[in-house]
């Protein structure tokens, strides 16, 4: 046996071990990110160790009356097997026993006439006295079971154990399903998103989804496509005079009464450049509501020359005063025939100076002419000469220079277009250029704005210290490091004792100058030890040391930063001592990767602390001193059901007015024993479980009945609540609002949903998926905490947003700091330069409102206007609020 076992079998299996063993196994988070194989290898060596038993198994029922072991663990050998099937047809009675109880639970399994048809081949060669297995039932239908083997002396299976072994199987069974979803979902997007067509998904005359190539063929992004109507890209009329929306609906009723129909269609592409198209149009059932699929194919490079949409005449009316690009015509030799005011305005010259008295080789860098233009002129050629064509033929765009009347270089993106005649005759050549001077200085700006925001993104504001987010991504590339250098990691977890006394007394000016100057003292120590320092939150710290040869170089580490804590720190003027509790967990031995190290880690800290300890190094049995933990893990599923939650609101105002335009559900736990909980510390062990779910369910219920309260009192506000990542994974949750908006009689809009840009990083494609299917219900929705997150400025032009709150770290100091300042400016103006509404969190003042006010910021909330409060006292706060008859 391994220690880990020995460890285990010096043990009973007690309701409280067990207990906390199926705890332990569920907030395994590598069963849902690792794959099937790892996930079930883990569930059988978890399921062996804790219930003591020689092996354990899970089987599956194959096609051909075949059962086979998919995996299985031996605790005594310490290794896995695969591949063994056993034929249902030669072992009747026990498969019946197995696909009829819930359990089988055969004490004498020589005996049991459930099991003894294994006895002779199976049970007596292999020393096993006793069999438990477990039913895994995906929805009522038995798809195999987990088998828990005992050998040496007869094993009476307490109930205890039965329910954890049915406990095991129903994980297994979610599993199945899990993966398998992932794996549908996977094969759905490679088709989808491969195919060579543009598809529409539409439900409702609303366009829900569509694939890449859809993208691509109409020249925009996702969010300018999704809850268009099916005909939104196209022009008022067809090419035959019909209206276009009424054509439209014509065929799409054809498709919803079980036609397939097949048509011509002229297109416009986000730009407004028309094309022709074929569209075939089906119609599905999906989630019991009819859906459209619209396949769209390109035809208009093979339109013929009856069907083209612009004439050579339309093409020259259309270079005109008010053109934004600089245009310029010649004939075949070059000689410019026509030049419009952007030109003139571009270059200096009068169109006089110029029209039929200069080539247009004059205007451009000698250089780029003599090195780039015969490259130019066999591309332009080539254009000439395919047939059939359009009217128009645009070669590549390329950036050349143009030179002012005085001699300034103008770089500028130019397009060269072939004009031809209604004969196909080559009649002239067609430049359209931008200047790309104001263009690349936005481009800089966006990108130092870009590269700010992903700083602040991944570093805390306060110390100026990497935090969480980078903590994940530095510690996958150090455990990979590791593994090739075989060599040990280290991650520590620091917190301040007793910091929030040095806060209530001293203030948290105070508090924050102390936590900066910490920041700088342990830099110091770790840069001897090429380690580094991250801030997690509050006064917690984290701290990350590979290339280790030794547990002794981590034990070295912990004990001078524990020096390194102790020595006085000044903060105006006042001289203070801080002693903390440090948490040692080492990599590989104590987790795989930084989600186990983290918990390993917190659990060390959290023992060093109970202790007195300065520091402390992870060890099994340490869990089970975790009993505040433990009691929350096992009591939060039984507070959801009792109502021991509420909920607190937040309003939200209208900067300029003052008037409430909305409030932020926030949730609270009152415990019996533990007094009030805070969010964070309880939220984050329900998402470490399936918990989250129905906590969600209890928060967007109770959320949407208040609603219906307030309005019956004439208060008509929207409520905003917030969702987590494990939410957004979740395909059910758009069917579950709708259902609870409909129960309780309220209107979509009065919901509104808050998501943070990091939700998305776990699985991106579905938490996509669920956004947009919530926002087709007609939900608001909103970014939270921009800028801390991930990837800001693509969630911005993907996603159906309409909201963007400005994280209260920028909002804090933007009055003190010059560079927060700038960033909630720059933030201010990005967000409506995609028509998005602005809420800055946090406003602590009204020197900060006012500020917020000129920079033209929609909405606020923060302690300033109101802390979050009671349902009752909400009602007064808001009634105190309205303006008065005086005032209006």
């Amino acid at each position: 046996m391994d220690k880990e076992f020995e460890s285990h079998a010096a043990k009973t299996s007690s309701p409280a071990t067990l207990e906390r063993a199926y705890i332990d196994l569920v907030q395994n988070r590598s069963l849902w990110s690792d794959g099937l194989d790892h996930a079930l290898k883990t569930v059988v060596k978890h399921c062996a160790l804790c219930m003591q038993v020689s092996r354990c198994s899970i089987w599956q029922f194959t096609e051909h009356n075949k059962i086979s072991c998919a995996q299985m663990y031996n605790a005594e050998l310490q290794s896995y097997q695969t591949g063994k099937s056993l034929s249902i047809l030669d072992l009747p009675i026990y498969f019946n026993a197995i696909k009829s109880s819930r359990v089988v639970d055969a004490h004498d399994a020589h005996r049991d006439t459930r099991t003894q048809e294994l006895a002779a081949d199976y049970l007596i060669p292999m020393g096993i006295t006793s069999i438990l297995d477990a039913a895994i039932n995906n929805k009522g239908v038995i798809e195999g079971d987990v088998c828990f083997e005992h050998i040496g002396p007869q094993r009476h299976w307490s109930e205890d154990e039965k329910n954890f072994a049915a406990s095991a199987a129903d994980l297994v069974a979610q599993l199945y399903i899990y993966y398998a979803m992932k794996d549908n979902e996977l094969r759905y997007k490679i088709l989808f998103n491969q195919c060579a067509d543009a598809v529409f998904i539409s439900r409702n005359n609303t366009v829900i989804d569509c694939n890449e190539t859809a993208l691509e063929m109409f020249g925009c992004q996702r969010h300018d496509i999704l809850g268009k109507h099916p005909a939104f890209y196209s022009p008022p009329h067809q090419a035959d005079g019909a209206d276009s929306f009424v054509k439209a609906q014509h065929h799409i009723h054809e498709a919803l009464s079980g036609k397939h129909p097949i048509y011509d269609w002229l297109h416009t592409r986000l730009d407004g450049t028309p094309f022709f198209t074929r569209v075939k149009l089906s119609c599905v059932e999906l989630n019991g509501q009819a859906h459209l699929i619209g396949t769209i194919h390109d035809v208009d490079a093979f339109h013929n020359a009856e069907q083209r949409i612009i004439e050579l005449n339309t093409l020259q009316k259309a270079i005109v005063a008010g053109a934004k690009y600089a245009i310029i015509s010649t004939d075949t030799d070059g000689i410019i025939q026509s030049f419009n005011p952007a030109a003139e305005q571009l270059l200096g010259y009068q169109h006089t100076e110029v029209i039929n008295r200069m080539h247009v080789t004059s205007l451009l860098k000698k250089e780029e002419v003599s090195t780039r233009a015969p490259n130019l002129n066999a591309k332009l050629s080539s254009l000439s000469q395919q047939d059939p064509v359009t009217l128009t033929q645009y070669s590549d765009d390329q950036e050349w220079t143009y030179l002012h009347k005085n001699g300034t270089e103008i770089p500028v993106m130019l397009s060269i277009t072939v004009l031809k005649d209604n004969d196909r005759k080559v009649v002239g050549y067609l430049g359209i250029a931008y200047d790309l001077t104001a263009w690349k200085k936005t481009e800089r700006d966006l990108i130092t704005y870009q590269k700010e925001l992903e700083h602040r993104a991944n570093h805390d504001s306060l110390t100026g210290l990497p935090n969480r987010t980078q903590l994940h991504e530095d510690a996958k590339t150090q455990i990979q490091a590791s593994e090739s250098d075989q060599q040990l990691t280290s991650l520590m977890l620091l917190d301040l004792d007793r910091f929030k006394e040095i806060n209530d007394t001293l203030g948290h000016h105070t508090g924050d100058l102390l936590l900066k100057a910490l920041a700088t003292q342990l830099q110091g120590v770790l840069q001897q030890y090429n380690a580094t320092l991250y801030r997690l939150g509050g006064d917690e710290f984290a701290i990350l040391h590979s290339s280790l040869n030794s547990l002794q170089q981590a034990y070295s580490l912990a004990q001078r930063l524990s020096d390194c804590i102790r020595q006085p720190i000044e903060a105006e003027g006042i001289l203070l001592e801080l002693a903390g509790s440090i948490g040692i967990a080492i990599y590989p031995t104590h987790g795989s990767n930084i989600h186990e190290l983290l918990r390993c880690s917190d659990v060390a800290m959290y023992s060093a602390k109970r202790q007195s300890q300065s520091f402390t190094m992870y060890d099994n049995s340490l869990d089970s001193h975790s009993p505040r933990r433990l009691k929350m893990m096992a009591e939060l599923g039984n507070a959801i059901r009792t109502n021991q939650l509420t909920l607190f609101f937040q309003p939200r105002i209208e900067v300029k007015t003052g008037l409430c335009v909305g409030c932020e559900a926030l949730i609270r736990w009152n415990h019996p024993e533990l007094g009030r909980v805070p969010p964070d510390e309880f939220i984050h062990l329900a998402e470490m479980s399936e918990t989250i779910h129905a906590l969600s369910h209890w928060v967007i219920e109770h959320a949407i009945q208040q609603i219906k309260i307030w309005q019956s009192v004439n208060i008509n506000i929207p409520v905003a609540i917030n969702l987590s990542a494990r939410n957004l994974v979740d395909l059910s949750l758009p069917d579950t609002i709708e259902t609870l908006l409909e129960q309780n009689n309220v209107e979509s809009k009065w919901l509104e949903i808050e998501i943070t840009e990091s939700a998305f990083i776990s699985d991106p494609g579905r938490a996509e998926s669920v956004v947009n299917d919530i926002n087709q219900l007609g939900i608001s929705m909103a970014i939270d905490d921009f800028g801390t997150g991930y990837s800001s400025l693509s969630y911005l032009k993907r996603l159906p947003i309409q909201t963007l709150k400005i994280d209260r770290s920028f909002v804090d100091d933007m009055l003190q700091d010059e560079q927060d300042a700038a960033i909630v400016h720059s933030t201010i103006g990005l967000a409506h330069s995609f028509g998005l509404t602005v809420i800055a969190e946090g406003v602590e003042n009204q020197d900060t409102l006012e500020a917020l006010s000129a920079l033209n910021c929609e909405h606020a909330q923060g302690f300033h206007i109101c802390r979050p409060i009671p349902p009752d006292e909400f009602i007064q706060w808001f009634s105190q609020s309205l303006p008065t008859k005086s005032s209006l």
